[in-house]
């Protein structure tokens, strides 16, 4: 890969070539050549199976095209359909791994490991959000993996160990699937 240099003059800079990556000396992974609309079909069959809707309404992170090519980091949110009562029911995240970035748990989150195809998933059981019934409310399970140079995440609300084990093959799933 053709390393690109920058010059600073009086406050500006400027590059040579037309990289414009964090570290654009170091190689980074190819960005995919899947869709968004790709990304969030991928999880959409553990969603209504997880929440026993018949519809789902699908958003992006980001205000973009669904036909727009995966890149750095992209997002797609879960709901049930109006009709069946619009309950959030999570997400999912692929993003290229950046030297820069760090995708940690938070210090009081127990974190267990599931292993899926020889890759260690994260999964953290988050708190259950402030304006639920703490005593009646499952809380969100979200999982986590890294894999050749991508990080995958998936959120989910009202879960439990058994529907994790699910999330987790489908973490993996995603990045073998859309990042080739």
């Amino acid at each position: 890969m053709k390393a690109f240099r920058s010059v600073v003059f009086g406050g500006v800079i400027l590059l040579s070539g037309c990289s414009l990556s964090v570290n654009a000396g170091t190689p980074t992974t190819p960005y995919s050549e899947h869709t968004l609309q790709e990304l969030c079909d991928f999880a959409k069959p553990f969603f209504i199976l997880q929440s026993g809707a018949v519809n789902l309404r699908i958003g992006l992170l980001l205000s973009m095209p669904m036909s727009r090519k995966i890149e750095a980091g992209n997002g797609c949110f879960y709901h049930q359909s109006d009709e069946e009562g619009g309950r959030y029911l999570g997400n999912t995240y692929l993003r290229q791994e950046r030297q820069s970035q760090t995708s940690q748990a938070d210090d009081s989150t127990a974190v267990r490991h599931i292993n899926v195809d020889g890759v260690s998933v994260a999964q953290m059981v988050l708190p259950v959000p402030e304006l639920q019934d703490q005593a009646t409310t499952r809380p969100p399970y979200k999982l986590f993996a890294k894999i050749d140079g991508w990080e995958s995440s998936l959120v989910f609300y009202q879960g439990d160990d058994a529907s994790s084990e699910a999330a987790a093959k489908v973490v993996v799933g995603m990045v073998r699937a859309l990042t080739g």
